[in-house]
């Protein structure tokens, strides 16, 4: 295959959420891996001051995405709960972790990932409860109790923090994002450009 498409992300992000099969379709279309890499949102925030959590935006941007994420889960024909119960700020990017040491067991991880995904934002599961994703990645053939306990390890602690460096080095400033042939992409609105850029062969203006 040629260059993998970088997809930045978390688990707790809707928008992330939304982006996953689709872009696992592009990916298949034009024969590129998907390389999924968990970041720090919370540092890419705060290193690029732009960000910041739900519950201090204005009400109107609070509003308007209450009315804006059901509008693009029909469109891209995914399930979403857009104010899903045991959405909890403070996750620690616990899944996050648990995704990278997968990974790093060498686990196919789109179907981890999606599983985390589809606990938080359509089976309204407390994604930020160890025992919780334990049990999602035991279902999905995996050592969820051995995956939690190389949570603690510096190896996902460094690769965690790795590709918070990595996103932010390509200018990115929260998720989802992706970069593509070395091109910036943010925001699961950006998917459909993704596809143009592969099939058009079009090159970056600079």
């Amino acid at each position: 295959m040629s260059t993998p498409i970088s997809f930045y992300f978390a688990c707790p992000s809707p928008w992330s959420y939304l982006s996953l099969d689709a872009l696992r379709e592009i990916g298949k279309r034009f024969e590129r891996d998907i390389e999924y890499k968990p970041i720090d949102v919370e540092r890419a925030w705060r290193e690029t001051k732009t960000g910041r959590p739900l519950g201090e935006k204005s009400h109107a941007l609070q509003r308007y995405r209450h009315l804006d994420l059901p509008r693009w889960a029909t469109y891209r024909k995914v399930e979403i709960d857009p104010a899903p119960k045991n959405l909890n700020p403070a996750t620690k990017f616990l899944s996050s972790k648990i995704i990278i040491a997968a990974h790093q067991q060498g686990a196919e991880l789109h179907l981890l990932v999606r599983a985390f995904m589809q606990a938080c934002w359509v089976d309204n599961k407390d994604i930020s409860d160890a025992q919780t994703l334990v049990s999602i990645a035991d279902a999905e053939g995996l050592d969820g109790a051995a995956l939690l306990t190389e949570t603690d390890h510096a190896a996902v602690a460094d690769e965690f923090s790795a590709n918070t460096s990595e996103a932010l080095n390509f200018g990115a400033w929260s998720v989802p994002s992706f970069v593509v042939d070395g091109e910036l992409f943010y925001g699961q609105d950006r998917l459909d450009l993704i596809a143009w850029r592969l099939s058009s062969e079009q090159t970056p203006q600079g």
